[in-house]
Protein backbone atom coordinates (compact mmCIF):
# COMPACT_ATOMS: atom_id res chain seq x y z
CA UNK A 1 0.00 0.00 0.00
CA UNK A 2 1.09 3.17 -0.60
CA UNK A 3 1.95 5.83 1.75
CA UNK A 4 0.03 9.18 1.78
CA UNK A 5 3.17 11.09 1.18
CA UNK A 6 3.48 8.88 -1.67
CA UNK A 7 0.20 9.21 -3.06
CA UNK A 8 0.35 13.13 -2.51
CA UNK A 9 3.41 13.04 -4.70
CA UNK A 10 1.85 11.49 -7.23
CA UNK A 11 -0.37 13.42 -7.74
CA UNK A 12 1.77 16.29 -7.45
CA UNK A 13 3.34 15.16 -11.31
CA UNK A 14 -0.38 16.29 -12.22
CA UNK A 15 -0.73 19.30 -10.56
CA UNK A 16 0.70 21.22 -13.77
CA UNK A 17 -2.36 19.80 -15.42
CA UNK A 18 -4.66 20.83 -13.19
CA UNK A 19 -3.49 24.47 -13.14
CA UNK A 20 -3.41 24.12 -17.27
CA UNK A 21 -2.91 27.84 -17.89
CA UNK A 22 -0.79 28.47 -15.03
CA UNK A 23 -0.57 32.13 -13.63
CA UNK A 24 -3.64 33.74 -14.59
CA UNK A 25 -4.55 37.07 -16.83
CA UNK A 26 -6.76 39.85 -15.72
CA UNK A 27 -10.00 39.55 -18.24
CA UNK A 28 -10.83 42.57 -20.23
CA UNK A 29 -12.09 45.31 -17.39
CA UNK A 30 -15.36 46.50 -17.66
CA UNK A 31 -13.93 49.70 -16.13
CA UNK A 32 -11.66 51.07 -13.56
CA UNK A 33 -12.37 51.03 -9.84
CA UNK A 34 -10.89 52.60 -6.97
CA UNK A 35 -11.01 51.90 -2.89
CA UNK A 36 -9.03 53.38 0.32
CA UNK A 37 -7.42 51.29 2.31
CA UNK A 38 -4.81 51.86 5.23
CA UNK A 39 -1.78 52.33 3.13
CA UNK A 40 -3.69 54.39 0.66
CA UNK A 41 -5.94 54.43 -2.82
CA UNK A 42 -5.67 51.47 -4.97
CA UNK A 43 -7.23 51.10 -8.34
CA UNK A 44 -8.45 47.79 -10.00
CA UNK A 45 -10.89 47.15 -12.44
CA UNK A 46 -14.15 46.06 -12.54
CA UNK A 47 -15.29 42.58 -14.56
CA UNK A 48 -18.72 41.24 -14.75
CA UNK A 49 -19.82 43.05 -11.59
CA UNK A 50 -17.14 41.82 -9.75
CA UNK A 51 -14.15 44.23 -8.47
CA UNK A 52 -10.24 42.47 -9.05
CA UNK A 53 -7.93 44.14 -6.68
CA UNK A 54 -4.53 42.22 -7.81
CA UNK A 55 -1.08 42.69 -6.75
CA UNK A 56 -1.86 44.23 -3.18
CA UNK A 57 1.42 44.94 -0.82
CA UNK A 58 -0.02 43.25 2.87
CA UNK A 59 3.80 43.55 3.97
CA UNK A 60 6.85 44.80 2.75
CA UNK A 61 9.27 42.96 1.20
CA UNK A 62 10.92 40.02 3.07
CA UNK A 63 14.59 40.90 1.58
CA UNK A 64 17.82 41.67 3.05
CA UNK A 65 17.28 42.81 7.15
CA UNK A 66 13.55 41.63 6.85
CA UNK A 67 14.05 38.15 5.26
CA UNK A 68 13.74 35.29 8.30
CA UNK A 69 11.50 38.06 10.49
CA UNK A 70 8.33 38.08 11.21
CA UNK A 71 5.85 40.33 8.09
CA UNK A 72 6.09 43.86 8.60
CA UNK A 73 2.75 46.06 7.37
CA UNK A 74 3.52 47.77 4.15
CA UNK A 75 4.89 51.52 4.44
CA UNK A 76 1.86 53.67 2.84
CA UNK A 77 1.96 55.27 -0.34
CA UNK A 78 0.71 58.70 0.02
CA UNK A 79 -1.28 60.57 -2.31
CA UNK A 80 -0.88 58.31 -5.57
CA UNK A 81 -3.24 55.52 -6.28
CA UNK A 82 -1.60 52.39 -6.19
CA UNK A 83 -1.99 50.30 -9.71
CA UNK A 84 -3.73 47.00 -8.37
CA UNK A 85 -4.93 45.99 -12.12
CA UNK A 86 -1.83 43.29 -12.58
CA UNK A 87 -1.03 40.14 -10.55
CA UNK A 88 2.77 40.62 -8.91
CA UNK A 89 5.41 37.91 -9.37
CA UNK A 90 5.04 34.42 -7.08
CA UNK A 91 7.43 34.07 -4.07
CA UNK A 92 10.37 32.06 -5.21
CA UNK A 93 11.08 28.80 -6.17
CA UNK A 94 12.48 26.57 -8.88
CA UNK A 95 10.86 26.81 -12.02
CA UNK A 96 11.39 25.57 -15.27
CA UNK A 97 14.40 26.87 -17.67
CA UNK A 98 12.33 27.53 -20.63
CA UNK A 99 9.80 29.60 -19.02
CA UNK A 100 6.95 28.20 -19.89
CA UNK A 101 6.33 24.57 -18.82
CA UNK A 102 4.45 25.07 -15.53
CA UNK A 103 6.16 23.74 -12.09
CA UNK A 104 4.59 20.58 -9.69
CA UNK A 105 2.83 23.86 -8.38
CA UNK A 106 1.75 25.29 -11.70
CA UNK A 107 3.79 28.41 -12.24
CA UNK A 108 6.37 29.15 -14.63
CA UNK A 109 8.22 32.24 -15.65
CA UNK A 110 10.49 34.94 -13.28
CA UNK A 111 9.69 34.81 -9.64
CA UNK A 112 10.95 36.76 -6.82
CA UNK A 113 11.98 36.71 -3.40
CA UNK A 114 9.40 40.16 -3.06
CA UNK A 115 6.51 38.26 -3.12
CA UNK A 116 4.01 39.08 -0.18
CA UNK A 117 1.17 40.54 -2.48
CA UNK A 118 -2.41 39.44 -2.16
CA UNK A 119 -5.54 39.56 -4.57
CA UNK A 120 -9.18 40.93 -3.59
CA UNK A 121 -12.42 39.91 -5.94
CA UNK A 122 -14.86 41.59 -4.42
CA UNK A 123 -18.70 41.66 -5.64
CA UNK A 124 -18.80 45.32 -7.01
CA UNK A 125 -22.55 45.55 -4.78
CA UNK A 126 -21.11 44.45 -1.57
CA UNK A 127 -22.42 46.19 1.34
CA UNK A 128 -20.06 45.35 4.34
CA UNK A 129 -21.95 42.30 5.00
CA UNK A 130 -20.42 40.12 2.39
CA UNK A 131 -18.34 36.91 3.65
CA UNK A 132 -14.94 36.43 3.02
CA UNK A 133 -12.44 33.57 2.33
CA UNK A 134 -8.60 33.51 2.40
CA UNK A 135 -7.19 30.85 0.10
CA UNK A 136 -3.59 29.21 1.45
CA UNK A 137 -2.53 27.37 -1.96
CA UNK A 138 -0.99 23.99 -2.08
CA UNK A 139 2.96 22.89 -2.70
CA UNK A 140 4.79 21.56 -0.17
CA UNK A 141 5.50 24.86 0.71
CA UNK A 142 8.50 25.20 -2.17
CA UNK A 143 6.21 25.79 -5.48
CA UNK A 144 3.12 27.46 -5.97
CA UNK A 145 1.69 31.04 -6.17
CA UNK A 146 -2.04 32.79 -5.38
CA UNK A 147 -2.71 33.75 -9.03
CA UNK A 148 -3.19 30.66 -10.47
CA UNK A 149 -5.69 30.43 -12.77
CA UNK A 150 -7.52 27.27 -10.77
CA UNK A 151 -7.78 30.13 -7.80
CA UNK A 152 -9.77 32.89 -10.25
CA UNK A 153 -12.04 34.23 -7.37
CA UNK A 154 -14.78 35.28 -10.57
CA UNK A 155 -17.09 32.50 -9.70
CA UNK A 156 -16.75 32.98 -5.64
CA UNK A 157 -17.24 36.76 -6.10
CA UNK A 158 -20.47 36.48 -8.50
CA UNK A 159 -22.18 34.06 -5.86
CA UNK A 160 -21.26 37.26 -3.22
CA UNK A 161 -18.30 36.31 -1.64
CA UNK A 162 -15.11 38.66 -0.95
CA UNK A 163 -12.06 35.73 -2.12
CA UNK A 164 -8.87 37.43 -0.87
CA UNK A 165 -5.77 35.16 -2.58
CA UNK A 166 -2.61 35.35 -1.23
CA UNK A 167 1.90 34.81 -1.72
CA UNK A 168 3.54 33.27 1.34
CA UNK A 169 7.58 32.88 1.22
CA UNK A 170 8.45 29.19 0.53
CA UNK A 171 11.36 26.94 1.16
CA UNK A 172 14.30 27.97 3.47
CA UNK A 173 12.60 31.68 3.19
CA UNK A 174 9.66 30.50 4.60
CA UNK A 175 10.67 27.78 7.48
CA UNK A 176 14.35 28.24 8.67
CA UNK A 177 15.58 28.08 12.16
CA UNK A 178 19.48 28.71 13.28
CA UNK A 179 20.92 29.47 16.93
CA UNK A 180 21.94 33.42 15.38
CA UNK A 181 18.27 33.80 14.21
CA UNK A 182 17.29 32.39 17.58
CA UNK A 183 19.89 35.03 19.76
CA UNK A 184 18.95 37.75 17.91
CA UNK A 185 15.12 37.75 17.89
CA UNK A 186 13.59 40.43 20.03
CA UNK A 187 11.73 39.12 23.29
CA UNK A 188 8.57 37.61 22.35
CA UNK A 189 9.28 37.86 18.40
CA UNK A 190 7.92 34.10 16.75
CA UNK A 191 10.60 31.92 14.83
CA UNK A 192 11.20 29.16 11.89
CA UNK A 193 7.59 29.53 10.53
CA UNK A 194 7.70 33.21 8.24
CA UNK A 195 5.91 31.36 5.69
CA UNK A 196 2.52 30.60 8.06
CA UNK A 197 3.19 33.83 9.79
CA UNK A 198 2.76 35.26 5.84
CA UNK A 199 -0.73 33.67 6.37
CA UNK A 200 -1.36 35.41 9.56
CA UNK A 201 -0.27 38.92 8.52
CA UNK A 202 -2.92 38.54 5.60
CA UNK A 203 -5.59 37.94 8.19
CA UNK A 204 -4.71 41.05 10.07
CA UNK A 205 -4.57 42.77 7.06
CA UNK A 206 -8.20 41.63 6.43
CA UNK A 207 -9.35 42.69 9.75
CA UNK A 208 -8.00 46.26 9.07
CA UNK A 209 -8.96 46.33 5.28
CA UNK A 210 -11.85 44.63 4.19
CA UNK A 211 -14.83 46.82 4.80
CA UNK A 212 -13.49 48.62 2.15
CA UNK A 213 -14.15 45.87 -0.32
CA UNK A 214 -17.55 45.08 1.55
CA UNK A 215 -16.42 42.44 3.36
CA UNK A 216 -17.42 41.03 6.67
CA UNK A 217 -14.48 41.01 8.67
CA UNK A 218 -16.82 39.15 10.97
CA UNK A 219 -17.29 36.34 9.23
CA UNK A 220 -13.83 35.45 7.20
CA UNK A 221 -13.08 31.44 6.53
CA UNK A 222 -9.87 30.76 5.96
CA UNK A 223 -9.63 27.62 3.74
CA UNK A 224 -6.63 25.78 1.66
CA UNK A 225 -5.27 22.32 0.07
CA UNK A 226 -2.55 20.06 0.95
CA UNK A 227 0.72 22.24 2.41
CA UNK A 228 -2.03 25.21 2.06
CA UNK A 229 -4.01 23.19 4.38
CA UNK A 230 -1.20 22.86 6.38
CA UNK A 231 -1.35 26.85 6.77
CA UNK A 232 -5.06 26.46 7.61
CA UNK A 233 -4.27 23.92 10.83
CA UNK A 234 -1.00 26.28 11.37
CA UNK A 235 -3.44 29.21 11.92
CA UNK A 236 -5.70 26.84 14.38
CA UNK A 237 -2.84 25.86 16.21
CA UNK A 238 -1.45 28.96 16.75
CA UNK A 239 -2.18 31.58 19.73
CA UNK A 240 -1.36 34.56 17.26
CA UNK A 241 -3.97 33.79 15.02
CA UNK A 242 -6.70 33.88 17.46
CA UNK A 243 -9.31 35.97 16.82
CA UNK A 244 -8.19 36.70 13.44
CA UNK A 245 -10.76 33.97 11.16
CA UNK A 246 -14.42 32.35 12.10
CA UNK A 247 -14.43 29.30 9.91
CA UNK A 248 -12.02 26.96 8.63
CA UNK A 249 -11.39 24.03 5.47
CA UNK A 250 -9.14 21.57 4.99
CA UNK A 251 -8.40 19.97 1.61
CA UNK A 252 -6.17 16.99 1.46
CA UNK A 253 -3.84 17.53 4.22
CA UNK A 254 -3.33 15.41 7.34
CA UNK A 255 -0.47 17.42 9.49
CA UNK A 256 -1.66 17.00 12.85
CA UNK A 257 1.54 14.75 14.36
CA UNK A 258 4.21 15.51 17.10
CA UNK A 259 6.23 18.82 15.83
CA UNK A 260 10.09 18.91 16.19
CA UNK A 261 11.47 20.92 18.79
CA UNK A 262 13.77 24.11 18.79
CA UNK A 263 16.82 22.54 19.04
CA UNK A 264 16.59 19.97 16.13
CA UNK A 265 15.70 22.57 13.50
CA UNK A 266 18.30 25.00 14.73
CA UNK A 267 20.27 21.69 13.89
CA UNK A 268 18.84 21.31 10.29
CA UNK A 269 19.86 24.90 10.01
CA UNK A 270 23.03 24.77 10.98
CA UNK A 271 23.68 22.13 8.09
CA UNK A 272 21.72 23.72 5.78
CA UNK A 273 24.46 26.88 6.39
CA UNK A 274 27.31 24.50 6.16
CA UNK A 275 25.57 23.83 2.59
CA UNK A 276 25.77 27.13 1.59
CA UNK A 277 29.46 27.49 2.39
CA UNK A 278 29.28 28.84 5.82
CA UNK A 279 30.80 28.56 9.05
CA UNK A 280 27.75 26.13 9.94
CA UNK A 281 26.78 27.29 14.14
CA UNK A 282 28.96 30.04 13.42
CA UNK A 283 27.37 31.54 10.60
CA UNK A 284 26.04 35.10 11.08
CA UNK A 285 22.84 36.91 10.24
CA UNK A 286 24.83 38.98 7.78
CA UNK A 287 26.43 36.29 6.26
CA UNK A 288 23.17 34.28 5.72
CA UNK A 289 21.08 36.75 4.84
CA UNK A 290 23.66 37.61 1.84
CA UNK A 291 23.16 33.87 0.43
CA UNK A 292 21.31 34.38 -2.88
CA UNK A 293 17.86 33.32 -2.86
CA UNK A 294 18.56 30.50 -5.59
CA UNK A 295 20.73 28.69 -3.30
CA UNK A 296 18.51 28.78 0.29
CA UNK A 297 16.55 25.00 -1.18
CA UNK A 298 13.95 23.76 1.00
CA UNK A 299 12.69 24.91 4.50
CA UNK A 300 13.45 23.23 7.92
CA UNK A 301 10.32 22.42 8.70
CA UNK A 302 7.90 24.17 11.38
CA UNK A 303 8.84 24.08 15.08
CA UNK A 304 7.42 24.33 19.10
CA UNK A 305 8.96 27.99 19.10
CA UNK A 306 7.25 28.94 22.56
CA UNK A 307 5.38 32.18 20.86
CA UNK A 308 3.82 31.28 17.29
CA UNK A 309 3.24 27.38 18.38
CA UNK A 310 3.16 26.94 21.97
CA UNK A 311 3.13 23.05 21.68
CA UNK A 312 2.72 20.18 19.08
CA UNK A 313 -0.42 20.10 17.36
CA UNK A 314 -1.39 16.91 17.80
CA UNK A 315 -1.65 18.12 21.65
CA UNK A 316 -3.34 21.24 20.85
CA UNK A 317 -6.60 19.20 18.76
CA UNK A 318 -6.66 16.58 21.31
CA UNK A 319 -6.79 19.10 24.37
CA UNK A 320 -9.04 21.23 22.38
CA UNK A 321 -6.51 24.00 22.34
CA UNK A 322 -6.84 24.86 19.04
CA UNK A 323 -9.01 27.78 17.62
CA UNK A 324 -12.83 26.63 18.40
CA UNK A 325 -14.48 27.22 14.96
CA UNK A 326 -16.93 25.52 12.55
CA UNK A 327 -14.74 23.11 10.54
CA UNK A 328 -14.43 21.15 7.29
CA UNK A 329 -11.68 18.62 6.23
CA UNK A 330 -11.68 16.14 3.52
CA UNK A 331 -10.10 14.39 0.63
CA UNK A 332 -9.85 12.61 -2.37
CA UNK A 333 -9.95 8.89 -3.37
CA UNK A 334 -6.71 8.91 -4.40
CA UNK A 335 -5.33 9.52 -1.70
CA UNK A 336 -5.49 6.64 0.24
CA UNK A 337 -6.12 6.64 4.27
CA UNK A 338 -6.65 10.00 4.11
CA UNK A 339 -10.12 9.67 5.02
CA UNK A 340 -9.18 8.21 8.01
CA UNK A 341 -7.20 11.14 10.00
CA UNK A 342 -10.11 13.24 8.35
CA UNK A 343 -12.95 11.76 10.28
CA UNK A 344 -10.77 11.87 13.49
CA UNK A 345 -9.91 15.54 13.26
CA UNK A 346 -13.40 16.51 12.46
CA UNK A 347 -14.52 13.90 15.64
CA UNK A 348 -12.12 16.29 17.21
CA UNK A 349 -14.31 19.47 16.80
CA UNK A 350 -17.32 17.75 17.14
CA UNK A 351 -15.89 17.01 20.83
CA UNK A 352 -15.77 20.64 20.99
CA UNK A 353 -18.89 21.10 20.72
CA UNK A 354 -18.19 23.27 16.96
CA UNK A 355 -20.15 21.89 13.68
CA UNK A 356 -17.49 19.83 11.84
CA UNK A 357 -18.64 18.50 8.26
CA UNK A 358 -16.23 16.06 5.74
CA UNK A 359 -16.58 15.56 2.44
CA UNK A 360 -14.83 13.15 0.02
CA UNK A 361 -14.25 13.69 -3.66
CA UNK A 362 -14.37 10.35 -6.26
CA UNK A 363 -15.23 11.91 -9.94
CA UNK A 364 -12.21 11.44 -12.42
CA UNK A 365 -12.27 13.55 -15.27
CA UNK A 366 -12.58 11.86 -18.64
CA UNK A 367 -9.13 11.11 -19.96
CA UNK A 368 -7.38 10.28 -16.50
CA UNK A 369 -6.65 6.61 -15.15
CA UNK A 370 -9.95 5.91 -13.78
CA UNK A 371 -7.63 2.95 -11.62
CA UNK A 372 -5.99 5.66 -9.42
CA UNK A 373 -9.03 7.34 -8.50
CA UNK A 374 -9.32 11.48 -8.05
CA UNK A 375 -5.64 11.70 -7.39
CA UNK A 376 -4.23 15.05 -5.03
CA UNK A 377 -5.55 18.33 -6.28
CA UNK A 378 -8.43 16.84 -8.61
CA UNK A 379 -10.75 18.90 -6.72
CA UNK A 380 -9.43 22.32 -6.78
CA UNK A 381 -11.02 23.47 -10.66
CA UNK A 382 -14.19 21.68 -9.11
CA UNK A 383 -14.64 23.60 -5.71
CA UNK A 384 -13.22 26.71 -7.62
CA UNK A 385 -16.21 26.65 -10.57
CA UNK A 386 -12.63 27.28 -12.94
CA UNK A 387 -12.50 24.65 -14.96
CA UNK A 388 -10.84 25.17 -18.57
CA UNK A 389 -13.25 25.61 -21.21
CA UNK A 390 -11.91 22.59 -22.68
CA UNK A 391 -12.96 20.37 -19.15
CA UNK A 392 -16.38 22.45 -18.68
CA UNK A 393 -17.85 19.31 -20.87
CA UNK A 394 -21.51 18.55 -18.97
CA UNK A 395 -20.60 16.13 -16.41
CA UNK A 396 -17.37 17.72 -15.35
CA UNK A 397 -19.74 21.31 -14.91
CA UNK A 398 -22.52 18.64 -13.05
CA UNK A 399 -19.71 18.01 -10.33
CA UNK A 400 -18.81 21.79 -10.31
CA UNK A 401 -22.31 22.86 -9.94
CA UNK A 402 -22.91 20.35 -7.04
CA UNK A 403 -19.16 21.16 -4.83
CA UNK A 404 -18.93 24.80 -5.78
CA UNK A 405 -22.47 25.78 -4.21
CA UNK A 406 -21.50 24.36 -0.94
CA UNK A 407 -18.03 25.72 -0.36
CA UNK A 408 -20.05 29.62 -1.19
CA UNK A 409 -22.80 28.14 1.48
CA UNK A 410 -19.81 27.07 4.10
CA UNK A 411 -18.80 30.85 4.06
CA UNK A 412 -22.29 32.02 4.63
CA UNK A 413 -22.56 29.31 6.88
CA UNK A 414 -23.89 30.91 10.75
CA UNK A 415 -22.67 27.82 12.66
CA UNK A 416 -26.40 26.53 13.43
CA UNK A 417 -27.37 22.45 11.77
CA UNK A 418 -26.07 21.49 8.46
CA UNK A 419 -24.88 23.20 5.60
CA UNK A 420 -27.42 24.00 3.06
CA UNK A 421 -26.15 24.18 -0.71
CA UNK A 422 -29.00 25.73 -2.13
CA UNK A 423 -28.74 23.73 -4.73
CA UNK A 424 -30.45 20.62 -3.22
CA UNK A 425 -28.00 19.34 -1.19
CA UNK A 426 -27.78 19.81 2.64
CA UNK A 427 -24.58 18.74 4.18
CA UNK A 428 -25.03 17.03 7.55
CA UNK A 429 -22.88 17.76 10.64
CA UNK A 430 -21.20 15.42 12.78
CA UNK A 431 -22.82 14.29 15.98
CA UNK A 432 -21.50 12.13 18.87
CA UNK A 433 -22.91 8.86 16.97
CA UNK A 434 -23.39 9.91 13.56
CA UNK A 435 -20.19 10.69 11.01
CA UNK A 436 -22.34 11.69 7.67
CA UNK A 437 -19.85 12.67 4.66
CA UNK A 438 -20.50 14.37 1.22
CA UNK A 439 -19.27 12.86 -1.95
CA UNK A 440 -18.99 14.57 -5.05
CA UNK A 441 -19.41 11.23 -7.30
CA UNK A 442 -19.80 11.33 -11.07
CA UNK A 443 -23.14 10.09 -10.64
CA UNK A 444 -23.91 13.36 -8.56
CA UNK A 445 -23.63 14.35 -5.07
CA UNK A 446 -24.14 11.08 -2.04
CA UNK A 447 -25.07 11.72 1.26
CA UNK A 448 -23.38 8.96 3.50
CA UNK A 449 -24.56 8.45 6.86
CA UNK A 450 -21.65 5.92 7.45
CA UNK A 451 -18.92 6.31 5.45
CA UNK A 452 -17.01 2.73 5.68
CA UNK A 453 -17.50 1.03 9.15
CA UNK A 454 -16.05 2.03 11.96
CA UNK A 455 -14.44 -0.93 12.04
CA UNK A 456 -12.62 -0.46 8.65
CA UNK A 457 -12.14 3.44 10.27
CA UNK A 458 -10.10 2.03 13.42
CA UNK A 459 -7.81 -0.69 11.55
CA UNK A 460 -7.06 1.71 8.72
CA UNK A 461 -5.98 4.23 11.54
CA UNK A 462 -4.06 1.59 13.29
CA UNK A 463 -2.23 0.75 10.07
CA UNK A 464 -0.53 4.45 9.08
Amino acid sequence: MKTIRQLMLLGASMIAATMATGCATAQAGNGEVQTTIDAGVITGTEVNGVERYLGVPFAKPPVGDLRWKPPVPPTPWGETAYDATEYKLPCYQATNPDGVTLNLGGVAGPTSEDCLYLNVYAPADADGSAPVMLWFYGGGNVVGAGNLSTYDGQSFAEDGVVIVTMNYRLGAAGWFAHPALTEAADEGEPLVSYGSMDQTEALRWIQRNISAFGGDKDNVTIFGQSAGGYGVYAQLMSPTAEGLFDKAMVHSATYIRPSPEMDLVELRGIRRATEWGLDGANATLEEMRAVPIETLGRGVGGAVDGVYFKEPWINSIAYKRHALVPFVVGGNDGEGALWARDRWIAEQFEQAGEPAFQYHFSHVREGLDESRGAIHSAELQFAWDTLDPDQANPPNQAVADAMHPCWVAFAFYDGEGPIDCGNGIVWPAFTETQHPVLEFTTGGPVVHQSFRSDEEWVETLRTQ
